[in-house]
């Protein structure tokens, strides 16, 4: 089986300005950067994704394996 990259996730400064407005906070550089920088400086956060990542594949095995669509 050929070895290939799937899933990734990307974030953008637009993500942040979303959420930002979701949450009632303006939107501004300023905002936007103080969030960027806590989360590019933050190991939670990219182990975060990979966990979830993680639990994504665990969950999609146990579905295939219950179907039987998984060969032995």
């Amino acid at each position: 089986m050929e070895e290939d990259w799937f899933g990734v996730v990307r974030w953008c400064n637009g993500d942040i300005a979303v959420k930002l407005e979701e949450m009632g906070i303006p939107a501004n550089d300023d905002n936007i950067q103080a969030v960027r920088c806590a989360c590019e400086n933050d190991h939670h956060f990219t182990d975060g994704m990979t966990e979830a990542g993680w639990a994504a594949i665990e969950e999609a095995v146990n579905n295939l394996k219950e179907t039987g669509e998984l060969t032995e």
